[in-house]
Parts: C-alpha cells; sequence; structure tokens
C-alpha cells in the first residue's frame, strides 16, 4: 500500500472512462461531442490544464477502444505519470506493454491507498457494499464504470465517489480536494 500525506495527494489527479477513440461512446453516453476526434482533444486538454508533467494520475479503467495501436500516442501526448487500474474494455497483455515505454508507472486490478488515516480503494467496478463510515473505519472507493453524470450521479454510499470524465467535466479530479469534499460528506475523521 502506498501512503501519501495530503501535501502528496494536492499532485495526484484520478479519473476513468475516457474511452478515447471510442466514437459510440458520444451516443451511448450522450457526450457533448460531434466527432471522436473532438472527445480526444477536448479531453487531453482539459488533462493537461491540471496536471503536470510530474503530477501521479490514476487511471481507473476503460482508457481507449478501437485501434489498440493508438493507446501509446494518447499515453505520450497525457501530463504526469500514469497508474492503469484496469477496465472491463481494457486489455491487460496490451496495458502492460506500455509500462516501461512510456509514462505509465503500473498496471494492475486494484490499488489501495493511504492519505493520512484515509485508506483509498481505487477500482474500476464500484462496490455493492462498503464498511460504514460512521464505524470509524474510514474506507473510500473511487470508481468509474457507471458513467454517471452531475445531473444523474451514482449516490449508492457517502463514501464512494465515480471519478468518470462524464461525471467531472471531462477533466481528471484532484485527489486532495476529493477527499476534503467526501470527509465533509461523511465525516471521516
Amino acid at each position: 500500500m502506498i501512503r501519501y500525506t495530503k501535501e502528496e495527494a494536492k499532485h495526484i489527479w484520478v479519473t476513468s472512462d475516457t474511452h478515447f477513440n471510442h466514437a459510440n461512446i458520444i451516443k451511448y453516453c450522450n457526450r457533448p461531442f460531434s466527432s471522436v476526434e473532438e472527445m480526444n482533444e477536448t479531453i487531453i486538454a482539459n488533462w493537461n490544464k491540471v496536471v503536470s508533467e510530474r503530477d501521479i494520475v490514476y487511471h481507473l479503467g476503460d482508457f481507449a477502444l478501437g485501434d489498440k495501436s493508438l493507446i501509446p500516442d494518447f499515453i505520450k501526448r497525457l501530463n504526469g505519470h500514469i497508474s492503469f487500474i484496469m477496465g472491463n474494455h481494457d486489455n491487460l497483455n496490451i496495458m502492460k506493454s506500455f509500462e516501461t515505454p512510456f509514462r505509465c508507472e503500473t498496471v494492475s486490478w486494484e490499488e489501495v491507498i493511504k492519505v493520512e488515516k484515509k485508506t483509498i480503494i481505487l477500482n474500476h467496478f464500484p462496490f455493492s457494499s462498503l464498511p460504514d463510515p460512521a464505524t470509524n473505519y474510514p474506507i473510500i472507493q473511487l470508481h468509474g464504470h457507471v458513467h454517471s453524470t452531475p445531473d444523474k450521479p451514482w449516490n449508492y454510499f457517502d463514501n464512494q465517489y465515480d471519478v468518470g470524465v462524464d461525471n467531472n467535466n471531462f477533466t481528471p479530479v484532484n485527489l486532495a480536494e476529493l477527499l476534503d469534499k467526501i470527509h465533509y460528506k461523511v465525516h471521516i475523521k
């Protein structure tokens, strides 16, 4: 388990479900783009506006679809050091092949990190049960997969959050800011 301070968490970003090069996701999720090229360029621009070259990004699955040979081009254009969590549309062998040559730190099915006393589970799929935050067992789950939106949020648990691009203006979410929001919501001490 990797441990971070609250200060370090200011340089960590979380996102999911970019679906680079997936034209049908525009229709399926009612994304506000006229083409897959516009979607790709908007997500890359939004990412690079907030993420610096030295920042860490946890991408929680469904990075790209279609022609897998284009994945390195997307990775090269994105700021930060990326740790990939596998989604249902990702291929483990293909993603693992990008670990070393590109700023891809790890490829795994799940990561568990700790920021001060908060344990954060990073997974593509939302869990159907989590410890109640009132039990003083401060677990938070960050996930993707559900393609929620601000007007149709995923609210299964207060200590769970959909970091997918559809829910976050097609932009990665800062971990420190997100933990402050969740802390306030569930009163984790």
